[in-house]
């Protein structure tokens, strides 16, 4: 496999879904809480979002530039068909409604959680 070149004290941040279970999931959430291991505190932040707040932050036409998917019925399909994100039993877990929160907002709620680590 490809090694991660890093410095020690320098944080390696993953943006990912991993829900259900799948042979490929489990192994790629395995990977993860590996790598974690080596470079403590492991921290999982699962994020959420009220269904039509999230219909309206996809259709948002600033994502295009993000390349991120646009289909509002995305949001729908995920919500309505929510599997367990893996991470539930986590030492440091983060359960964060960002609803009503700017990304910025969301983004300081995070950092201030992560410091007491």
């Amino acid at each position: 496999g490809r090694q991660l070149q890093h410095q020690a004290g320098t944080p390696v941040v993953f943006t990912t879904v991993i829900a259900g279970d799948s042979e490929w999931g489990n192994a790629e959430w395995k990977r993860l809480e590996d790598l974690g291991g080596q470079r403590p505190p492991f921290c999982v932040i699962h994020l959420s979002c009220d269904l039509e707040e999230n219909i309206r932050r996809i259709a948002d036409p600033g994502r295009d530039g993000m390349r991120k998917p646009r289909d509002p019925d995305m949001a729908r399909r995920n919500q309505e068909q929510a599997k367990p994100l893996a991470g539930l039993d986590a030492r440091h877990l983060l359960k964060l409604d960002t609803t009503g929160l700017s990304a910025e907002l969301s983004a300081q709620r995070i950092a201030d959680w992560i410091r007491k680590f």
